[in-house]
């Protein structure tokens, strides 16, 4: 008798463990409420790791562009406090709408069902829970917001290193290219605060406010792990930014997911247990400014620790 599951969200983790679950034979039906591209407040930074997990799932084949290399780094401890270290090997730039898109493509050529603007029903047994964050906690204390800035805007800060992290108060900011061009930038910060406050917060991110056009934001969310084997991404584990690899750790809890419904062991929980506390922990670093500004003076005197700590996190 073959095989079915039911998947609730047609993102990352869902759609990694539809995938798999399709090689292995399943029938996989997926609901997604909403309808491609999806928008996703999302950093767009693939760690090598997350593109190799990519191009496993034989998505590589089915994105309109190729991701765009990123080689180095800068991180800010306040406005002129900076230190630079190289990505090595690369990250990658890449739009979380290119990849939802391809990853739903190779769902569907794979012979999966995916049913667009669907709700799944949620009293289904056995059903899989990859829906994003769940707000069944109540409010949480945390927003993120999300925008571009067209190729021709980009900051010089930008060719000089190709991520940027800037602080903001109770909170920081992401910048980098992606593949077609276009500067992503994103934010987290703590709640209740106006947007325009934070980018007023620091000179670079004054300069590119008046150019930057808003694409998606998100409030009420929490950073927190939830129990239960059926769910995957953010329904399991909301990774804090700044180290959590948030794109190839959905896929990665996909992928496990599909290894053990289908009788395997899967990847061990225990990995991901372990970066979202070292996320965690330097999450709160990002927010305390003595404590963000003494790790960059840190970092310039010691140039490879910046870069082991890439390494373990998210090569």
């Amino acid at each position: 008798m073959e095989k079915a599951v039911t998947i609730a969200g047609g993102g990352l983790a869902g759609l990694a463990c539809g995938i798999r679950l399709r090689e292995r034979g399943w029938a996989v039906t997926l609901h997604e409420r909403g309808h491609y591209p999806l928008r996703k407040v999302c950093g767009e930074f693939l760690s090598p790791a997350g593109w190799a997990r990519v191009q496993a799932l034989g998505v590589e084949a089915f994105l309109e562009r190729p991701p765009l290399p990123l080689a180095s780094a800068r991180f800010y401890g306040g406005p002129e406090l900076f230190a630079d270290f190289r990505l090595d090997p690369p990250a990658w730039g890449l739009s979380r709408a290119a990849l939802d898109q391809a990853l739903a493509r190779r769902f569907q050529a794979l012979g999966g069902d995916l049913r667009e603007g669907s709700e799944a029903p949620l009293g289904h047994a056995g059903l899989v829970l990859a829906t994003g964050r769940p707000s069944d906690g109540g409010p949480g204390a945390w927003m993120g917001w999300k925008g571009y800035l067209a190729a021709h805007d980009a900051p010089p800060e930008l060719d000089q290193a190709d991520l940027l992290m800037l602080p903001l108060p109770q909170g920081y900011a992401g910048l980098s290219r992606i593949e077609d061009g276009r500067v992503s930038l994103c934010l987290v910060a703590r709640t209740p605060v106006r947007v325009p406050e934070l980018f007023a917060s620091h000179p670079l991110l004054q300069r590119v406010f008046p150019r930057l056009a808003h694409y998606a934001s998100i409030a009420g969310f929490s950073f927190i792990v939830r129990p239960g084997d059926g769910r995957i991404g953010d329904a399991r584990r909301v990774f804090p930014p700044v180290v959590g690899d948030g794109m190839s750790q959905a896929l990665r809890g996909g992928e496990a997911l599909a290894a053990r419904l289908d009788g395997g062991r899967g990847a061990g929980d225990w990995e991901a247990a372990l970066r979202f506390q070292l996320a965690l922990g330097l999450h709160h670093l990002m927010l305390w400014p003595r404590g963000r500004a003494a790790a960059v003076r840190l970092c310039r005197a010691r140039p490879g620790l910046a870069g082991r700590l890439y390494h373990w996190s998210r090569g």
